[in-house]
């Protein structure tokens, strides 16, 4: 009875009478007041502080929840803001995470940073304390709850307003080794920090450095967490950092370098996983690039002459203006020996490589003479049907 003495206190306290605070009978629909036709700032911070009080004095968990609740719905729903009701809501947020375990209550203070974070009269400054509170939420958060903050970045960084060294520190704290393996065995946080660090990629002030950070990040937690799910969303990140304008050949360098290892997982391990078409997808895209540099084509070339399905890789190959005179001759090569292999299920993908490479401008007539006769004997083969 003496522990609950205080929550007593706090009931009978904030049920008074209609008269001069807001009441907390029902519990109180946030929204409906915040909406109401004439809303002063003087009712918003009496509402706050009520909610304070309610927070502070609250003992059992679902107390705690449903405070926590209250604040959601404010930060979610109510018309508008001032900076001084923003900055309470984030006090009574960080009140949440440091002081409170419950999992329930700090998963809807994390919705309410997320809430936060979209609102139109938030400001730089304020996002950068949504992130310094996530950064200090997340060792101690458990993995629904690390997830749901890693979305709350990938919603700041998502804002015009987010400045470089907004998304600089939040491609610091998605990319965090520690954070990751505090979360070895939870694939959610992972696939969401590695989200994160792909909405930070079109983010203010994202260079070629922080690229190769974001790349080896992604390769960092996929090592950690050797899910198929991470990995895949590993490679969906790191192709949206090597289409970025910021992709310099150092860049595409070390998404290869990412790749490779991918690759060797797959390969070696034969598991029928999806993880090789996304590879093969993302090496393709590189040696679209225009700041794809000859030997890293050569590394996409070892690669995709290793896979089932990888003819369509080279053909993007054979098709860069960076590929070389060597690395076209190793390619045909390649194809030749494909066209011999049966089934002939590629066989248009490498005929598109042949005619490939007869057009590229660096072609003389010695390839030319090579390729006429890899496709005199491809046509001569009985077994081949009329391709």
């Amino acid at each position: 009875s003496c522990v609950a003495a205080p929550a007593c206190a706090a009931r009978s306290m904030l049920a008074g009478s209609a008269g001069d605070h807001l009441e907390f009978r029902a519990p109180v629909a946030l929204s409906q007041l915040s909406e109401a036709p004439v809303y002063q700032a003087a009712d918003r911070r009496r509402e706050l502080d009520l909610l304070t009080e309610r927070l502070r004095l609250a003992v059992q968990p679902e107390e705690v929840e449903e405070a926590a609740s209250l604040l959601l719905t404010l930060a979610a729903e109510a018309h508008r803001l001032s900076d001084q009701d923003i900055n309470r809501i984030l006090e009574l947020v960080q009140i949440l995470f440091t002081t409170r375990a419950e999992v329930g209550a700090n998963s809807r203070a994390a919705m309410t940073l997320a809430a936060l974070a979209e609102r139109g009269e938030v400001g730089g400054e304020v996002l950068l304390r949504i992130v310094a509170i996530c950064e200090l939420a997340l060792p101690s958060a458990g993995s629904l709850v690390a997830a749901e903050l890693f979305e709350v970045l990938g919603k700041v960084v998502g804002r015009h307003e987010a400045s470089p060294e907004v998304v600089g520190k939040v491609v610091t704290i998605a990319g965090c080794q520690q954070l990751a393996a505090h979360h070895a065995d939870a694939p959610g946080a992972h696939i969401a920090a590695l989200s994160t660090l792909a909405s930070a990629i079109n983010g203010t002030g994202m260079d070629a450095a922080l690229l190769h950070a974001i790349v080896e990040a992604a390769e960092m937690i996929m090592t950690i967490d050797r899910a198929d799910a991470v990995a895949e969303t590993a490679l969906v990140t790191v192709a949206v950092a090597a289409g970025s304008h910021q992709a310099e050949a150092l860049v595409l360098q070390r998404v290869i370098t990412f790749c490779e290892s991918v690759w060797e997982r797959t390969f070696r391990g034969a598991d029928g996983s999806k993880l090789p078409d996304f590879l093969l997808r993302v090496l393709g895209m590189v040696a679209q690039c225009d700041a794809v540099d000859s030997g890293t084509l050569l590394r996409i070339a070892a690669v995709a002459a290793e896979a089932k399905d990888g003819m369509p890789v080279l053909v993007e190959v054979v098709r860069s203006r960076s590929v070389t005179k060597d690395l076209l001759r190793r390619v045909i090569e390649s194809t030749s020996a494909a066209l011999q292999r049966r089934p002939h299920s590629q066989d248009r993908f490498s005929f598109e490589v042949l005619a490939s490479a007869a057009r590229h401008p660096i072609t003389d007539a010695e390839l030319l003479n090579y390729i006429t006769h890899i496709v005199e004997m491809a046509v001569q083969d009985p077994t081949r049907p009329d391709s």
